[in-house]
């Protein structure tokens, strides 16, 4: 599950901890960016996530789920394109 925080990160309000609960594997905010601009203007938008550090534990970069997920990433993004309704070429934003 991921939670998309539109405020800082701060956990003065124990959210961690509640995510922790959830079992939420994925917390961030720039997203959130991505979808308000782009629903206001009225595009479509996506946003794929890798977990790629245990940030409840530490700050640190795991580079091997880091290679993984870059791998798993680069393979959704390479077939939504091969199977996108519309040929890449006439896509305009």
């Amino acid at each position: 599950m991921t939670i998309i925080q539109v405020t800082c990160y701060a956990d003065s309000k124990g959210s961690v901890e509640e995510w922790r609960k959830l079992n939420v594997t994925n917390f961030e905010m720039e997203a959130a960016t991505l979808f308000t601009m782009c629903s206001a203007f009225g595009l479509s938008a996506a946003c794929l996530c890798g977990v790629i550090a245990k940030r409840t534990e530490s700050e640190d970069v795991n580079l091997e789920a880091y290679g993984v997920a870059f791998s798993r990433l680069a393979k959704i993004i390479r077939g939504a394109i091969i199977n996108h309704p519309k040929p890449i070429s006439r896509i305009r934003s």
